[in-house]
């Protein structure tokens, strides 16, 4: 070794699932990853004073801070998987009233979930919900077929704004990711990779850092906010391979 060096970027990293040793995701776009590592102590004293150390129990971290990720980063930090499948997608939809006391959905709501209200006229506030019923006779009351309500005339006269709620169909293509409250993350192997500088000559090198045996630590929190970005924060927890390795660090 014998240079000094410097650091100017967050690794990309490579995670791998040890049990499959399928190549889970690659991540180029972190802003910040940090190694951590810690021991604890206990002294024995000679008159009083500390004389001898002996160090114990080495735990290690390796978090990474993202504002633009993969949403398979979820099911690393959380366990589970994604699945791809018809599903549904709830739906907001403000209408008018026309002439004939209709209305015409975009889509068809799934059975038993559309749900109407009368539209205060700042369009946000509910008022008198409408329930399926007979409306050719019967105030604050609906027929519905396929996507085409009818409105009662007295309730509902041409030009009143109405909101519907209701689940509809989703495409096939859609991804679904389950929280799920017996899942839990599984062990991987992360492999960071970055650029650094010697101070003498000015020339790049890389750096690798292999963490053999890591698990997520189960935590995400994911803070959506007006006016900012959302962030994530990755931590894993190292533990020691056969080897004895917890992270191995190379100068390439």
């Amino acid at each position: 070794m014998g240079f000094n060096y410097a650091i100017s970027d967050a690794a990309n990293l490579t995670v791998i699932d040890k049990a499959t040793s399928n190549i889970l995701l690659y991540t180029p776009y972190a802003n910040q990853t940090s190694l951590e590592f810690s021991s604890e102590q206990v002294y024995a004293n000679a008159k009083g004073a500390r004389a001898v150390r002996f160090d114990y129990n080495k735990q290690g971290t390796m978090t990474a801070e993202f504002e633009v990720f993969d949403l398979k980063w979820l099911s690393i930090l959380l366990g589970g998987s994604w699945a791809t499948g018809a599903d549904t997608e709830w739906v907001r939809e403000v209408l008018t009233v026309d002439g004939s006391q209709e209305a015409t959905l975009t889509d068809a709501p799934t059975a038993g979930s559309l749900v109407i209200f009368l539209l205060e006229a700042d369009l946000l506030a509910h008022g008198t919900e409408q329930t399926v019923g007979t409306p050719a006779t019967n105030p604050d009351e609906y027929s519905i077929v396929t996507q085409t309500l009818t409105m009662n005339a007295t309730s509902c006269p041409e030009g009143t704004q109405i909101v519907a709620y209701y689940y509809k169909a989703s495409a096939a293509t859609t991804e679904k990711f389950e929280i799920k409250f017996d899942d839990y993350p599984t062990s991987v192997e992360i492999i960071g990779q970055t650029m650094m500088a010697r101070k003498d000559t000015g020339v790049t090198e890389y750096v690798e850092f292999n963490c053999p045996n890591a698990k997520a630590q189960g935590n995400a929190t994911i803070t959506m906010e007006a006016g900012g970005v959302t962030s994530l924060s990755a931590v894993f927890d190292l533990f020691q391979d056969e080897n004895n390795n917890m992270c191995v660090i190379k100068n390439l």
